[in-house]
């Protein structure tokens, strides 16, 4: 039996973290020079705001508010 390895970006894990204030948080991880993927963005059809964030390694991290589902 082995193992066969696909590709890393589809098998990638995406954490996903909640704040109360993702708008202000963007504000401070852009004043500290924090690599932002996209957002803040608001969610018309849930009502909730949500972004995007990589680690030091590039792993995916989104932050969302307490709306989101």
């Amino acid at each position: 039996m082995g193992v066969t390895l696909g590709d890393p970006a589809n098998e990638t894990v995406l954490l996903q973290a909640g704040v109360s204030g993702v708008r202000v948080f963007f504000e401070r991880l852009r004043s500290l020079g924090c690599d932002v993927m996209f957002g803040p963005s608001f969610d018309e059809a849930g009502q909730f705001w949500y972004g995007g964030i990589t680690d030091l390694e590039d792993n995916p991290i989104w932050v969302v508010d307490a709306n989101c589902p």
